[in-house]
């Protein structure tokens, strides 16, 4: 699972279903979906345009100047802000 904004207050959600991957396209803010899924500790802000569920999380790429995430060959590798760099290993290190 990974939603990120296109425009002010939209943003793709993307989602596996029944193995497929699907994207879908919501009017909303990236910070309400954030405060939405505020009690799920797998759901993490990664960088101020993504957000991630860890436990999906295949494989890390890069180094403290790039971070990336995989997490499925289908969908793009995700990037990790340099300042979320070590809390992400970590949280990643504790799942």
């Amino acid at each position: 699972t990974c939603a990120l904004p296109i425009y002010d207050n939209y943003i793709e959600l993307y989602y596996q279903n029944e193995g497929a991957f699907k994207k879908e396209l919501f009017r909303n803010s990236l910070k309400s979906i954030e405060a939405d899924f505020a009690e799920n500790k797998s759901i993490e802000r990664i960088h101020r345009s993504y957000l991630v569920n860890l436990d999906k999380v295949k494989s890390v790429a890069g180094n403290a100047r790039g971070l990336r995430l995989k997490l499925h060959t289908e969908l793009p590798e995700i990037p990790v802000s340099r300042a979320k760099h070590d809390e992400i290993l970590a949280l990643l290190d504790s799942h």
